[in-house]
């Protein structure tokens, strides 16, 4: 099911985090839909240009070539450059599955073919870590291999 953006605000929170829908919305010129699972993706709702939009804006497309993002999170620099330069290849490493997930089904339902989301996260070897997030907060934007950062799960 596909809502437009001004419905979604009129939703109660307690609803929200029992739906899984998709919106419409706008990214700087380009109309995007955005994969709404319980709460994950509401944040896209409210993009807005940055300081990261105006950098990718001056940035990228300088050179010929792909963009990398290292710590994709949920998308928002891959919302960042669609928003700026939708025609450029898009790679994002992202060790939280649960965060690796959201991303390729936002890839998915956008159809962006130039992308891809890798669930993994680089290092100077090649070993396992476990990553520590919040409990109760499978797609932390914080999470970290240092173990006593508060962090009180294993993903």
């Amino acid at each position: 099911m596909i809502f437009r953006q001004s419905f979604v605000r009129f939703i109660p929170g307690r609803v929200l985090r029992m739906m899984e829908f998709q919106v419409r919305a706008r990214i700087g010129h380009t109309t995007v839909t955005i994969p709404v699972n319980r709460i994950q993706g509401l944040a896209h709702l409210r993009w807005k240009r940055t300081w990261m939009t105006h950098v990718l804006e001056r940035l990228v497309g300088i050179k010929a070539g792909s963009f990398i993002d290292i710590g994709a999170n949920i998308g928002q620099t891959l919302l960042d450059l669609q928003a700026t330069h939708p025609e450029v290849a898009y790679v994002g490493f992202e060790p939280n599955s649960g965060c690796s997930t959201y991303v390729n089904d936002l890839i998915r339902t956008n159809s962006l073919s130039n992308c891809t989301v890798i669930p993994v996260a680089l290092a100077d070897e090649a070993k396992l870590s476990r990553l520590y997030c919040h409990v109760g907060a499978p797609m932390d934007d914080r999470g970290t291999i240092v173990p006593d950062l508060d962090r009180k799960s294993v993903v």
